[in-house]
């Protein structure tokens, strides 16, 4: 039988550790995991996953993002994670994801890299996040010929889908808004069927969405609710070299015309790119090690 290679070993050790403590502490699932992912941190010895030949990034099927259309993705996710792939000179793999299994699938392996996903202190808990490349919040879109919404006041009482496993979800919950879950393109579909009066998500997403369907659906400019939506790339804990190179080249792609190109090529010029364009000289990295 091979032997383990020896990174492995001392990763069987930490964890089997923490397995032990966890047990004689009474620690929940999830405190274990912190637990280790600060060991894997404060260690930063794991293998780096930029160094090829393929890099695996879950993304999730969002329009504006990473919409995924005739076998393929295309979006501002795709051409970003495009840029830092060409930079670390490895092949990207995109892995398609429900947004709630992004974090999972990091954790348990299968995939090396998340784009497209929201920091939150929680989150932080979780993974290594290096960014934002976008800000963002939460919008409101209803049909085109739907006057009624013009402010948040008049949300009250209406029906609402939020798409689930977002920080949308959440934050829609509020208020005497009657919310529905479900994915977004099934929101978009009450929308336009009259189930709802409508649907709360992302406003770059939404806006993806009207500049596809401009005659039968609109945004409400006035409407942000929720706290800012700030996006960054994931990464599983113990990778603090790579961060670093992240950070790096995320800042090289935001100072460049290709953010901005990107951004109007999938969210339409009619947004202003300077409301949701990130400070590239005040990114959040990984911890050093």
């Amino acid at each position: 039988m091979r032997a383990l290679p020896q990174r492995f070993g001392r990763l069987i050790y930490v964890t089997a550790l923490a397995v032990v403590i966890g047990v004689l502490a009474g620690l929940s699932g999830g405190s274990l995991y912190n637990l280790v992912s600060r060991q894997m941190r404060a260690n930063d010895q794991l293998p780096s996953v930029l160094r090829g030949p393929a890099v695996q990034v879950v993304v999730s099927d969002t329009p504006g993002f990473a919409a995924f259309k005739d076998g393929t993705f295309a979006g501002f996710d795709i051409e970003l994670v495009d840029f830092l792939a060409a930079d670390a000179k490895v092949r990207p793999v995109y892995v398609p994801s429900a947004p709630f299994d992004k974090l999972a699938m990091l954790q348990s392996g299968m995939a090396h890299l998340g784009a497209g996903v929201v920091i939150t202190e929680e989150r932080r808990r979780l993974v290594d996040l290096v960014g934002p490349y976008l800000i963002s919040h939460d919008g409101v879109m209803t049909r085109a010929d739907d006057g009624r919404i013009d402010a948040a006041a008049d949300l009250d009482g209406k029906r609402v889908c939020a798409p689930m496993g977002t920080t949308t979800a959440a934050d829609a919950q509020s208020g005497q808004v009657r919310v529905e879950i479900k994915s977004l393109a099934a929101c978009v579909e009450s929308l336009l069927a009259g189930q709802v009066e409508a649907v709360a998500a992302d406003e770059l997403s939404l806006r993806s969405i009207v500049k596809a369907r401009p005659k039968d659906l609109k945004v409400i400019g006035d409407i942000e609710f929720g706290s800012s939506l700030r996006y960054g790339i994931a990464l599983s804990p113990g990778h603090a070299a790579d961060c670093r190179e992240l950070a790096r080249a995320l800042r090289e792609f935001i100072l460049s015309d290709r953010w901005e190109e990107s951004f109007k090529a999938h969210f339409g010029p009619q947004a202003d790119a300077a409301r949701f364009r990130p400070d590239p000289n005040q990114l959040e990295h990984c911890p050093s090690a």
